[in-house]
């Protein structure tokens, strides 16, 4: 099943979708900055992105919404489709990285230190931790009970997305940050993995059958 993540404030509008498998949800989003994730369940993007987190310091709500299985949802599943290969390869060769790096012992990490929560869903503190690769994503996971692990263009896609005019900055990791730091992304890189692997043949069969669906009823 393919969802959307739509965003709404003024207008609705598709700011995310998200690709459901057996192991995760894989969800892409829609802007000029190429970000792609892995969460461990759809109550983990509907926690972190949903209503259900939404505050009143949040410029916009995001709603989750299937817009598979209607011939009305044919551009939208075209979009998504077009995103989530976009995004896939880079979330698998990320994750990849990530792993050869860390076993080597060779890993640059830091960490996100938020001084005020413009969401009102992170805290502050110390709420990320993040792996810069050696061709220049980033991986980054958030120090939260929902696993999530994303991969970023680049150390500033994250700035840009996560920095809040200052109040969020990249820091440095101690040797007791970085050995937890190293900890929580190994641990959540095999089920991410895994959700990679599981995700292009399920995309394939969920893109076909809207898309038979949509000729039938026309």
């Amino acid at each position: 099943m393919i969802s959307a993540l739509e965003m709404r404030t003024d207008q609705v509008r598709d700011a995310a979708y998200c690709l459901h498998t057996p192991s995760g949800v894989v969800v892409t989003w829609a802007g000029e900055t190429s970000t792609t994730g892995w969460y461990a369940s759809l109550e983990a993007v509907d926690a972190l992105h949903g209503q259900a987190g939404a505050t009143q310091a949040r410029t916009g709500r995001h709603h989750l919404t299937d817009i598979a299985g209607t011939g009305e949802a044919a551009p939208r599943l075209g979009q998504a489709r077009l995103l989530l290969r976009r995004g896939l390869p880079a979330l698998r060769a990320a994750t990849a990285a990530a792993t050869t790096v860390l076993a080597a012992g060779t890993a640059e990490m830091f960490a996100l230190r938020r001084a005020e929560d413009v969401s009102g869903l992170s805290g502050t503190g110390q709420v990320a931790v993040g792996i810069l690769l050696p061709e220049g994503r980033v991986l980054l996971t958030w120090r939260s009970p929902l696993p999530t692990l994303v991969a970023y263009d680049g150390a500033e896609a994250v700035d840009v997305l996560h920095g809040h005019n200052g109040r969020t900055r990249r820091v440095p990791l101690d040797l007791d940050g970085l050995e937890s730091a190293v900890g929580l992304l190994s641990e959540r890189l095999a089920p991410a993995s895994a959700t990679v692997v599981d995700a292009l043949p399920l995309l394939d069969d969920a893109v076909t059958d809207v898309r038979a669906s949509h000729v039938s009823q026309q």
